[in-house]
């Protein structure tokens, strides 16, 4: 299995395997700025990131990184984990659908 996934790969396998569409966190950054009529472009100036890296994350091709998230929770005024969680929780969700037979075949930790 492919281990560097983007949010979209990970959006469409969830797709593909008949899974509820989930959107991705970018797609959150997305509406954020919609609601508040911010472009990306400001976004980028006003983050100190390059506008590839922000339309990147909105288009679902890269993730949203701790760095990033701290920036962008400070940004839309929020607590410091919100944007990070909002990751981490979306490639949980996808890892526990897409390697959830694998997963359980492990064995289960026994006291010694």
């Amino acid at each position: 299995m492919k281990t560097n996934l983007t949010n979209k790969d990970m959006c469409d396998w969830l797709k593909d395997n008949g899974y509820p569409l989930m959107a991705h966190p970018g797609e959150h950054v997305k509406e954020f700025l919609e609601d508040m009529n911010i472009s990306a472009y400001k976004l980028a100036q006003d983050l100190n990131i390059p506008r590839s890296g922000i339309s990147g994350i909105i288009n679902g091709d890269r993730k949203i990184t701790i760095a990033i998230g701290v920036k962008l929770s400070h940004y839309f005024s929020q607590s410091f984990p919100f944007w990070v969680n909002l990751q981490n929780n979306f490639e949980v969700n996808y890892i526990e659908k897409s390697q959830l037979e694998e997963i359980e075949k492990l064995p289960l930790a026994v006291a010694q």
